[in-house]
């Protein structure tokens, strides 16, 4: 598909556009989960083994380095759509996004309590560690923290729902009710209050990272408006992104569920010019035909769906009686049994899911067909 055919189909939207780099990513955020649980430790210091350093390094790469998030935001804003009613706005979003997000919290907490009862047969204390999920859930928690010495854990994968929620409701409001000529210094103050937001403590509902999305969010509306990804943009420009690009790659530490920015201002846009480089390029490697590429865009397609399944499993199992149960197995074996199993878990979810869909789908068409007959 040449950039004409790309531009006719309206502001280059088709189908399947960002799947390529919405799959990655998600494997990425998989493998990082990962390593998290082995700890860091084994992957990223000199005394770690050169298989882990490479398992390291592929997961920085497949994650954009710190832009996974803003890319995922970025493509949110691509196809966002203004809601002249703001409630109306908020329903449906609230279906698409909260919906998910109670259904994984009630999953995760209830499978969380029986497993770990299955796991340790001590009713008390499957009862107090079930009870620090479900509080997180119950508070949005993007990042464990303590409330009077009680642990309130983190949501896992899922605080994005929180937060797209937030922005994509936040942006619908700035633009339908703000006048057109002041939205961007609406939103560039926005930007201004989400930077300074983060230097507080925790708060509850992803709503920092919510204001911190709708720049974001913002910026893949103003992509898809201003057709960027297929215009010629001055060199000064393109200099300008690929050198604040290497800086956060190079020296940034953007953990968005965190909000924490290390270098502030400069690294959220420089994450931003990032996030739109991989749009870029991954708009055009998409063309190509390669192995593994279908299977790459199915996760990227249905991403949103597996975010969900991982944060299940990775929140309700207890991932370190694996690595007990095999103390003198190299870690790097453990890495690949966890990833594995980790694949296995959500590709069973995933199937339910899609399963399910097709049920619902199935049985909608049947009832309009009855009306229809009768």
């Amino acid at each position: 598909m040449n950039n004409a055919q790309m531009k006719s189909r309206g502001n280059l939207y088709y189908p399947g556009m960002f799947d390529l780099i919405k799959g990655i990513a998600m494997i990425s955020i998989v493998m990082t989960h990962a390593q998290n649980s082995l700890g860091k430790e084994a992957f990223f210091t000199k005394d770690a083994l050169p298989i882990m350093s490479f398992f390291g390094y592929i997961g920085d790469l497949t994650s954009f380095g710190s832009a996974a998030m803003p890319m995922f935001l970025l493509v949110s804003g691509y196809g966002f759509r203004i809601a002249k009613n703001n409630l109306k706005c908020i329903k449906k979003q609230a279906k698409l996004l909260l919906k998910p997000f109670i259904i994984v919290a009630c999953l995760t907490t209830i499978l969380h309590l029986i497993v770990h009862y299955i796991a340790f047969r001590y009713l008390p204390g499957s009862i107090q560690a079930t009870v620090c999920v479900g509080l997180g859930y119950l508070l949005g928690a993007s990042r464990t923290f303590y409330i009077s010495g009680l642990t309130v854990c983190s949501i896992g994968a899922v605080w994005f729902l929180l937060t797209l929620f937030v922005g994509w409701i936040g942006l619908n409001f700035v633009l339908t009710k703000v006048q057109e000529k002041y939205v961007p210094w609406v939103v560039l103050v926005i930007f201004i209050i989400g930077r300074f937001l983060c230097f507080l403590p925790a708060i509850p509902y992803c709503l920092v990272q919510g204001v911190i999305a709708i720049p974001y969010l913002y910026m893949g509306w103003q992509i898809k408006k201003r057709d960027w990804l297929i215009k010629k943009l001055p060199v000064l420009i393109w200099i300008g992104m690929i050198g604040l690009s290497i800086f956060v790659v190079k020296f940034g530490e953007f953990r968005l569920a965190d909000a924490y920015i290390k270098y502030g201002f400069i690294e959220l846009i420089g994450n931003g010019c990032l996030a739109f480089l991989v749009m870029w390029i991954g708009l055009r490697v998409n063309r190509f035909s390669f192995p593994l590429k279908d299977s790459i865009c199915m996760i990227g397609r249905y991403s949103l769906w597996i975010m969900c399944v991982h944060t299940i499993e990775q929140q309700a199992l207890p991932w370190y009686l694996l690595y007990e149960k095999l103390p003198n197995m190299e870690v790097y074996w453990l890495y690949i049994i966890s990833l594995v199993a980790k694949g296995f878990l959500i590709y069973i979810g995933y199937r339910f899911l899609i399963w399910n869909n097709q049920r619902k789908i199935k049985k909608r068409r049947g009832e309009r067909r009855n009306r229809n007959v009768h």
